[in-house]
């Protein structure tokens, strides 16, 4: 994976600036995160990594935007046709699948890689002052105290 680039777009493609609790330090943490999270379910690291970067850069604000999902999958899609990701059919389409439905609340899925991604965000959610509550989130390995603790180690390691 090309973090760097990937990294650089969503950068560029983000409206709200250094300060939003959707930025660049959130997306920094869900790829720590799913990297952790990805060695134990055995998710592919790069969807996860690539989704870290790309779920939430087109957000146009910082409260309420139900389309800011699919407008990341839009983008997913643009830079697959550019060939910029370079992933397999199967990788793509979770990907985009992943992006859409993120924040959803009727979203569903048993595929490991789109859990190990929503799982990774929705661990994240110190950043709004939420407790991460494990029976939101979709696979045993994110459920687990250890996974949590750490999350908000590093969500802590951030603010500082």
């Amino acid at each position: 994976m090309q973090r760097d680039l990937i990294y650089k777009i969503a950068k560029n493609e983000f409206i709200l600036g250094d300060e939003s609790l959707h930025g660049e330090e959130h997306w920094s943490r869900v790829e720590k995160i799913g990297i952790y999270l990805s060695e134990l379910t055995g998710a592919d690291v790069d969807v996860v990594r690539i989704f870290a970067y790309l779920h939430d850069c087109k957000r146009e604000n910082e409260m309420e935007d139900p389309g800011h999902g699919e407008r990341a999958a839009e983008l997913v899609k643009k830079l697959s046709a550019e060939g910029v990701l370079q992933l397999g059919e199967k990788s793509l389409s979770e990907l985009i699948y992943a992006c859409y439905h993120h924040n959803k609340k009727s979203k569903s899925s048993e595929n490991i890689n789109i859990l190990t991604c929503w799982d990774s965000d929705a661990l994240d959610l110190w950043r709004i002052d939420i407790v991460p509550d494990p029976n939101w989130l979709n696979t045993k390995e994110a459920r687990s105290r250890k996974l949590i603790s750490f999350s908000y180690k590093l969500f802590e390691k951030y603010k500082k």
